[in-house]
Parts: C-alpha cells; sequence; structure tokens
C-alpha cells in the first residue's frame, strides 16, 4: 500500500483501537496499530527532512517555501507519500454489529478483510 494511505488512516485506526471489539480482533488492531507507528514516525522524519531542505524559516516554528522551491517539495513529497509499503499485518474482520462512519470505513480498506464487508 502507499504510504500516504497509511498516513490517512491512523485517525480511523484510533477510533477503532477505542472500540469495544471481540479480543482477537483487538490484538490484530493493536498489531496494526505497532505497525503503523513505525511507518509514521519514518514518514514523518523524512518529511520533516524535505521542509528543512526546501523551506526557509525565521523563527524556527513557521516554514516558508520560496518560488523556486515550491515545485521541488511538492514533488519530492509526492514521491514520499507514494511509495509502496509491506505492511505485513493480518487483516480483521469487524463484527456486525460495530458503528463506524463510511469515511473511516474507507480509510481502514486496507486493513479488513473485505470479504465480511
Amino acid at each position: 500500500m502507499k504510504l500516504i494511505e497509511i498516513v490517512n488512516s491512523v485517525q480511523a485506526l484510533n477510533k477503532l483501537g477505542e472500540k469495544d471489539l471481540p479480543i482477537q480482533t483487538s490484538f490484530k488492531v493493536t498489531d496494526i496499530l505497532f505497525a503503523v507507528e513505525k511507518e509514521l514516525n519514518n514518514y514523518y522524519v523524512h518529511k520533516d527532512k524535505l521542509i528543512q531542505k526546501y523551506g526557509t524559516t525565521e523563527n524556527g516554528l513557521d516554514y516558508s517555501f520560496p518560488e523556486e522551491n515550491r515545485d521541488k517539495y511538492v514533488r519530492d513529497l509526492e514521491e514520499l507519500n507514494n511509495m509502496e509499503i509491506d505492511l505485513r499485518v493480518e487483516k480483521i474482520k469487524l463484527p456486525d454489529n460495530i458503528l463506524i462512519a463510511p469515511n473511516a470505513l474507507h480509510a481502514l480498506r486496507n486493513f479488513i478483510d473485505r470479504e465480511v464487508i
């Protein structure tokens, strides 16, 4: 899956992690959260490097991108976002009675056993 799909799934995974689920499903969700956390940390390290490489700051907190660097930053960030990651986690089966918003379900599509949906 693409790295950006992992990044975009974090909020939904965290919400899923707050639900009362069968123990086997909870265990798998925990495994997914640990695997995602590792990739997410790596993502932000590399994204910060790109920001520092192409951006400028006056106060050490807020970055702006000079016009000549914007396209380079966007290109490199897109390359980072589109990196294929082999996240070796077991897909989960959600119980029929779970309440989950459609947009959260969409964000979780790479982690859910589709036979159940």
